[in-house]
């Protein structure tokens, strides 16, 4: 079997590094899932109202019994997301199929129940609360809000860091174990102000605060309420105090943030809601990055993407200031940015 072929019923356009490199690792001899866990992870998830995707999900399941390339491609994505070390998954956040295949990513993200299950069993009440909640919402976020019959490789890639514990929750924001990918070192010079330079930079007399590879504590805001700062403070006062809990490893704390809240074109946007430009104020804004093609503010700020069936800017909705703005700029032929942003717990 050829990985080509593997690609190909995934319409990939190129070759994932991961597959690549763990395709050997790869037996047919086992299930992707079986009908008794799926049955398993529909009514731990709370999803047996979604009667069509279980269907689905059964047809796919009988599929893969007569089609190998399929279920290959099926396990070698399992694999991946759940049997790899470190950060190696968050390689399908940029994955591009057309169309993808997000039905075989849901089905990927509830195989994992049970594995769900164990992890949960050290968490007090709210976290294990908040990790299933996040795993439901991930389902029906693709099959109600997006209406694909799945979800994502992105949105596989956000329900993979609740099943290996990466995600912890408190008050109104969430917080990721992680590791530092950006292309930039931050360093203080003997005054105590700090520089951002390029990672290729040669560092003398300065003391290095973050450099890639090292770890630091991803900061995400989920959808449900609004930005105020003092829900905001009250998060961070609370992993100040809980957050070695869960991540003991953490040596030194570094935040960090990947957000269309903290894109450098924001002060063009708003108008009266300064949350958003107090939340920006907590960090340190790194330059844009050739990967911050905008997404984020099509998924969050308007509830969509642009491989939606039927997508357009002009059927972008217009009922808050903000969305009128954005909207507006999008129709002009202009883009938007994502943006980036630490903070140093020392301070």
């Amino acid at each position: 079997m050829r990985i080509e072929d593997i690609i190909s019923v995934l319409n990939f356009k190129n070759i994932p590094e991961t597959f690549i490199k763990y395709e050997k690792n790869i037996s047919l001899r086992r299930s992707v899932i079986t009908k008794k866990e799926l049955d398993e992870a529909f009514a731990f998830y709370e999803l047996e109202e979604e009667k069509e995707f279980y269907q689905h999900c059964l047809n796919l399941i009988e599929e893969f019994k007569t089609n190998k390339v399929l279920k290959k491609a099926a396990l070698l994505i399992k694999y991946i997301s759940f049997e790899t070390k470190d950060d190696e998954f968050l390689e399908m956040e940029y994955w591009k199929a057309k169309p993808p295949r997000a039905d075989i990513s849901a089905l990927v993200l509830l195989s994992a129940v049970r594995q769900h299950k164990k992890a949960l069993k050290g968490l007090d009440k709210k976290q294990r609360q908040h990790q299933i909640v996040g795993i439901q919402e991930t389902i029906l976020r693709g099959l109600k809000l997006y209406k694909i019959n799945g979800i994502s490789y992105g949105s596989l890639a956000w329900g993979i860091r609740f099943v290996r514990q990466l995600l912890m929750k408190f008050g109104r924001l969430q917080f990721e174990y992680s590791y530092y990918r950006d292309p930039f070192i931050v360093v203080k010079d003997k005054k105590g102000k700090k520089k951002i330079l390029a990672a290729s930079k040669t560092i003398k007399n300065q003391s290095v605060l973050i450099q890639p590879g090292d770890v630091c504590i991803n900061i995400h805001i989920d959808r449900h309420g609004r930005l105020e700062p003092e829900m905001v403070n009250r998060s961070l006062a609370l992993a100040k105090r809980d957050l070695k809990k869960y991540f003991p490893s953490v040596d030194k704390v570094v935040y960090r943030c990947h957000s269309w809240l903290l894109s450098l074109q924001m002060e063009l946007f708003l108008t009266k809601d300064r949350h958003i430009m107090y939340f920006q104020s907590l960090f340190l804004l790194l330059p844009p990055h050739e990967e911050d093609m905008g997404d984020d503010f099509f998924r969050f700020l308007f509830n969509t993407q642009k491989t939606s069936v039927g997508f357009s800017i002009e059927n972008l909705p217009e009922d808050t200031s903000l969305r009128r703005n954005v909207k507006k700029h999008l129709l002009e032929g202009k883009t938007v940015q994502e943006g980036r942003g630490l903070i140093f717990v020392e301070d």
